[in-house]
């Protein structure tokens, strides 16, 4: 009998995190098309909404009426146009893993037990200790 193998964290399994699935808010075609005919219509005030619409974004609604608002100066305008630009915003998810119990296997009790190196030692039931004897040879 030999005896039990201490296990380090960094050799154990990795524990598998399930990834949770944001659905974003789809921009309906309705709205593409409206946000175009508006983007003409005002020959180009409104094409940071017309952008974020084609660009499937969930706020696209927020940036055409941020555009509406302030887009008679020039900062509300660029202030509009970046915010259709940039990346679709990331929604925070919380996800719960349950981290491994690391320890020595509970299953074993105190005792003597080879090792590998031609010696026995003894296990306290917790950890090894220093104490160590020759195996005896039949």
């Amino acid at each position: 009998m030999s005896y039990p193998r201490r296990v380090e964290p960094w050799q154990s399994a990795p524990v598998p995190v399930p990834l949770a699935y944001v659905p974003r808010i789809a921009v309906s075609d309705a709205h593409l098309v409206f946000a175009w005919i508006a983007t003409v219509c005002t020959l180009g005030y409104m094409l940071p909404w017309a952008i974020a619409a084609s660009r499937r974004k969930s706020n696209s609604a927020a940036i055409g009426v941020l555009t509406f608002f302030t887009g008679w100066t020039a900062v509300g305008w660029i202030v509009a146009l970046v915010l259709a630009c940039l990346a679709e915003p990331i929604q925070p998810v919380q996800l719960s893993v349950v981290a491994p119990a690391y320890g020595p296997p509970a299953a074993m009790p105190p005792g003597w037990y080879n090792d590998s190196d031609g010696l026995r030692r003894y296990w306290d039931g917790l950890r090894w200790t220093n104490h160590v004897s020759q195996i005896a040879q039949p």
